[in-house]
């Protein structure tokens, strides 16, 4: 296992997060933990309702041929995973369906992995958040300024133009699409290529309608470097001394989400400065040292007599200024 979902719970796909979209008012909601691996994305994701709603949803429910039953949310969801799994490249594992306080039902996906490899189209799209960078330095330090949009802006606005593009009866062309129409595949028979459903859209599975879903409540917590300056509703505490979770909320319907932070980079400049300088003095008191030594061994003693006359007509004998 890599070593990012050693702090984060796990990791779930990221374009899944509006598979509960059209469930209907602040009855369902979407819990995403996001994290940045060296090779690519990791997610959790927690999909929760109402336990009254979920009962709604299995009485208004299609019967399924594959399962040979009427189908559950779970198993919806754990259908959808996988065909789109299978058709991006990604991993995942389901937690199954565990109960919460205030008679809440929460479906998890974990130890999902998006290889940066198979990033491709609206995959790339939604996942690689774009943004405006600013940078300022003060010789020694950049002050990297960011402002991106939210995690779920781009898969909010794929959903609402699957809605406005309809039903084509041959499942979905997008990932959002697919939650609202299904996911099929074609196959030759009787000698022509014939369309067959791998899955229901959510619609069809559970008889909802397309509108009131714009109230469900979305949450990202996304696990960063404690020593950036986050813009967030709230901040988490992690097992990793160097990380944290920035919160944010927001609800389907609002309008597009701008997080914003600033982190810090070394400036080479100054450093090179620095290093220049350092080197320079260094470089000059070698020199001035050697100078010195130099001219201390060039220096000759103060002459004696003797060595201003050298020769002695009395060999030492007599004084001559006697």
């Amino acid at each position: 296992m890599k070593a990012a979902c050693k702090t984060v719970k796990a990791f779930a796909l990221a374009v899944a997060l509006i598979a509960t979209a059209l469930f209907a008012g602040c009855d369902a909601g979407v819990s995403l933990y996001e994290a940045r691996g060296e090779d690519g994305w990791y997610f959790a994701l927690d999909v929760s309702v109402d336990s009254a709603l979920e009962s709604e949803l299995h009485a208004n429910a299609a019967y399924s041929d594959k399962l040979g039953k009427e189908w559950t949310l779970g198993d919806w969801l754990y259908d959808y995973f996988g065909l789109t799994s299978e058709i991006y490249g990604y991993e995942f594992k389901y937690d199954g369906v565990r109960n919460e306080k205030g008679g809440r039902r929460v479906y998890g996906f974990y130890d999902i992995f998006v290889p940066d490899k198979t990033l491709r189209g609206e995959l790339s799209d939604g996942l690689t958040l774009e943004g405006e960078t600013d940078v300022t330095t003060n010789l020694f330090m950049r002050t990297v300024r960011v402002v991106r949009d939210g995690r779920f802006d781009f898969w909010i606005r794929s959903l609402e133009d699957a809605v406005s593009s309809g039903d084509s009866g041959e499942g979905g062309k997008t990932l959002m699409g697919m939650i609202l129409y299904g996911v099929g595949h074609y196959e030759t028979k009787d000698g022509e290529l014939t369309y067959v459903e791998d899955l229901p859209g959510f619609t069809t599975a559970f008889g909802v309608p397309l509108n009131g879903y714009t109230e469900m409540l979305l949450t990202d917590f996304w696990l960063a470097s404690k020593k950036m300056n986050v813009a967030c509703d709230a901040k988490l505490g992690t097992d990793d001394s160097k990380n944290v979770y920035y919160v944010f909320n927001r609800r389907l319907g609002d309008e597009d989400e701008k997080v914003e932070y600033e982190y810090f980079r070394a400036d080479p400049t100054g450093w090179y400065l620095v290093a220049i300088a350092a080197g320079g003095a260094a470089v000059g008191i070698g020199i001035l040292a050697a100078n010195i030594i130099k001219r201390r061994k060039d220096k000759k003693p103060k002459p004696t007599v003797r060595d201003n006359f050298p020769y002695d007509p009395f060999d030492g004998n007599i004084d001559p200024f006697a």
